[in-house]
This record gives C-alpha cells, structure tokens and sequence, in this order.
C-alpha cells in the first residue's frame, strides 16, 4: 500500500531499444500521463543483455489503466500508423515512424515538401 502522496511505479513496457522506449514515453505525455525510462542508457553502455533493455514505467498507479490502453494502442499500430518509405536521395527503406533518412538525412518526400514550402515563404 502506498501512503497519501507517495506512489508506487509500475513498469509497463520493456522496449529492444532506447528509440522505443522514447517513443512510448511521448505517446504517455500526450496524454497527460506521467512516466520514466529506466536502464536507458544501460543498453549502450553494456549491450544487448536482457536486463538492462529499457523500461517504460508509469508514475501513478491511477494512471496505469489508461497508460496499458495506449501501449495496446500503439503497438496494434504498426510503425506509428505511418507506411515505410524509400529514401528519395539514397533509396534506402525506411521504417515509417521515421521523418529522416538514417544513411543521409535525407527526408521523407512528404516532411521534404511541407520543408520546401517553408522556405519559399
């Protein structure tokens, strides 16, 4: 039992990568839902080794029912709702939670379009 005031974390998710965990963790802000990232940089520091994989850990034990909805939610989502796209300036594939390109920066013709308007403004 937690004391008036003190709340007890809940871990709700284990993500393969720091990205991951970043992702869920702006997905529970969005919704006003207060969370940390526990062995975030563990993983870099030491490697793939079970333990240590990031964690996305809910605040308030009230919050955890909304929070579980949202991870369901998204993970239901493949990439974020977002189709992979190719690269136009290298052709690499690139997963769809993406906005840049990883080997050149380049971006996804849609960011890249909404990029060049702004600037001819």
């Amino acid at each position: 039992m937690s004391e008036k005031g003190i709340h007890s974390m809940k871990k709700l998710y284990m993500a393969r990568e720091s990205s991951e965990a970043e992702m869920l963790k702006g997905l529970m802000e969005q919704q006003g839902i207060e969370c940390s990232i526990r062995n975030e940089t563990m993983l870099d520091a030491i490697g793939p080794l079970v333990f240590c994989y990031p964690e996305v850990w809910i605040l308030r034990d009230e919050d955890y029912a909304a929070a579980s909805q949202v991870m369901e939610d998204w993970r239901a989502t493949p990439s974020g709702g977002k189709q992979a796209w190719t690269c136009p300036e290298c052709g690499e594939e690139i997963s769809g939670q993406f906005d840049s390109c990883w080997r050149c920066a380049g971006h996804e013709p849609a960011v890249a379009e909404s990029l060049s308007d702004h600037e001819d403004t």
